[in-house]
């Protein structure tokens, strides 16, 4: 089980100065959202997109390392959606691009989603790793399965529930 780094993700959340949050990824899917059938159509998939987001101690932005650019973001908005036990950010890139980014520790992913003029895009990046600067890297705990935040005592915003995402 991995109760222990999903209740460290969430005790940071709530307690921003414990310490700095790292995500590592291991795969990285480009979808396209079809009015017409309601559904997500996978554009394109890279297994050698590994990415790693390394999130300041105040959860007030982070960096987002790729084998091509690193880009910074800044942490405009912070929810729980309760519903479905995920964390929801409105962010700002470096270069001033809006996006609504997920971390779904139930399905080991970071999505970002942006409408490109009508056209609804997410980028997935699945989870391969999180801990916490104070852990060393050999030391950290891998994710192994899926863990509900509820059992957690995730931490409540006071803002609204829930991103649209469709």
């Amino acid at each position: 089980m991995r109760p222990l780094p999903l209740l460290l993700l969430f005790m940071l959340l709530q307690f921003p100065l414990w310490s700095q949050m790292m995500i590592s990824t291991s795969l990285r899917e480009d979808l396209r959202y079809s009015e017409e059938t309601g559904e997500w159509k996978l554009m394109s998939s890279d297994e050698e997109e590994l990415t790693f987001f390394e999130f300041n101690a105040e959860m007030s932005m982070f960096k987002h390392t790729t084998p091509s650019i690193s880009s910074a973001y800044l942490i405009k908005e912070a929810r729980q959606d309760e519903e479905n036990e995920i964390f929801e950010f409105s962010v700002v890139s470096d270069v001033g691009n809006h996006y609504e980014m997920v971390l779904d520790p139930n399905a080991d992913e970071v999505r970002f989603y942006k409408d490109y003029e009508g056209i609804k895009i997410m980028v997935r990046h699945k989870i391969k790793r999180i801990w916490f600067e104070n852990e060393e890297a050999e030391e950290a705990p891998a994710i192994e399965e899926n863990v509900s935040p509820k059992r957690n005592k995730a931490p409540s915003y006071g803002e609204e529930k829930g991103t649209k995402r469709s």
